[in-house]
């Protein structure tokens, strides 16, 4: 529904800013930088150069969930790639992780607790991360994704899904990189107090 699409559209510009990150408009589509306008099925999608080749992130229900996913790939690659970003990158990684902090007693585990700790965060982590921030659960489920609502996408391979119908009406949010980022869409979407109670 349009308030579901304005929500989500709401959440991933808060989690930018959350996150220190810019949604670049870009002047050409009027769209964000890296994202495609909107297909037949009102899908946004995320896509990046490196090493000289296109690559896709991800299919979205909003632009600006597309955008904030472009804005993450384009960090995770300048964090790989050393200087500033990289440190800034590190210092979030030890945020998120203080019992690797806590277990470096000095010397050499010293410092190979800081090298551990400057690694970036996988999509997967920062997903995590990024629910445990906002208060909110990834809603496991017996399913082979192993999250509620969650599934593999169709003839893509590493691609997950949030799809569901209630009420006789289909319910599609996009297509992710790692199914810990669909179940934090889901999340998302259903707000922290839904999340509670499906959890339970």
């Amino acid at each position: 529904s349009a308030s579901s699409a304005q929500a989500r559209a709401a959440a991933a510009r808060a989690a930018a800013a959350r996150e220190g990150l810019a949604l670049v408009t870009a002047n050409h589509s009027g769209v964000y930088k890296g994202v495609q306008a909107g297909d037949k099925r009102g899908a946004y999608r995320a896509k990046m150069y490196k090493d000289g080749q296109q690559r896709y992130i991800g299919s979205f229900g909003t632009a600006e969930e597309a955008g904030l996913a472009y804005a993450r790939a384009v960090a995770a690659k300048a964090a790989a790639g050393g200087g500033s970003a990289s440190k800034r990158a590190a210092a979030v990684a030890r945020r998120a992780s203080p019992q690797r902090l806590a277990a470096s007693g000095g010397g050499s585990s010293k410092a190979a607790a800081r090298r551990e700790s400057a690694r970036p965060l996988t999509a997967a982590q920062q997903a995590k991360a990024a629910a445990a921030k906002e208060g909110l659960q990834l809603i496991k489920a017996g399913n082979a994704s192993g999250y509620k609502c969650v599934r593999a996408a169709d003839c893509k391979l590493d691609r997950y899904q949030v799809r569901w119908t209630a009420d006789g009406r289909q319910t599609y949010l996009g297509t992710f990189g790692t199914a810990e980022e669909a179940a934090l869409a889901y999340a998302r979407s259903l707000g922290a107090k839904r999340v509670a109670e499906e959890a339970e």
